[in-house]
């Protein structure tokens, strides 16, 4: 049987070594920043980053809300080349002749294709440590 008088030393040392096998290895950054369209802050939208290695897909994304989005650290990007996609929509001013009644509006997308459409979007971007990233967007 273990000396009780030993106990608390043994609980300090097992604590002391499960910390120092602790450290931050994750290499995900968080990513913040701004999106202006037309020169105001964007109201409303969401924005994707998608990895340009490998298959294409999201890397990392967020809700753009009055012009600024915020992704943490635990869904942010590792370092790396990323295309990215802003999107907004609005309902469309009247429904079309053959829409059902009583059912939501069709949406249209705000954004110009070349930010928004993932066949026509040229803006990348480079992600590199040390973070937090900021990657600021200025929309025609």
């Amino acid at each position: 049987m273990f000396p009780k008088a030993r106990l608390p030393l043994l609980l300090a040392v097992l604590v002391a070594l499960s910390l120092a096998g602790c450290s931050d290895k994750d290499p995900r950054l968080p990513v913040t920043g701004t999106v202006l369209f037309k020169g105001e802050p964007l109201e409303h939208g969401n924005i994707q980053l998608l990895t340009t290695v490998g298959p294409p897909g999201p890397a990392a994304g967020a809700m753009i809300k009055n012009g600024r989005y915020d992704i943490s650290k635990v869904h942010g990007l590792e370092p790396g080349s990323y295309r990215v996609l802003i999107s907004s929509t609005m309902p469309v001013k009247a429904a079309p002749a053959d829409w059902p009644a009583g059912a939501s509006l069709p949406t249209v997308e705000r954004i110009p294709p070349a930010f928004s459409s993932f066949e026509a979007s040229k803006v990348l971007v480079e992600v590199k440590p040390p973070g937090p990233v900021v990657l600021d967007f200025a929309i025609p």
